[in-house]
């Protein structure tokens, strides 16, 4: 699966709830385990920990 956005670190960041990109990864792992990976395209440099956490944790989503 290929996540593609103009600016994909900043998912989320005008949603009420306040998912960002780190939570829509973290779900979409746990919601499709038979995924064999995903990679997120047009990333600039991340600007938050908790994203790092998730491409270390989670062996599914690439490094970009």
């Amino acid at each position: 699966m290929v996540l593609v956005g103009q600016d994909t670190t900043r998912y989320g960041t005008i949603l009420a709830s306040g998912m960002g990109l780190a939570t829509l990864l973290e779900q979409m792992t746990e919601a499709f385990s038979e995924l064999p990976w995903i990679r997120v395209i047009t990333l600039p440099p991340p600007r938050h920990e908790r994203f790092l956490s998730v491409l270390r944790e989670r062996p599914q989503v690439l490094p970009t």
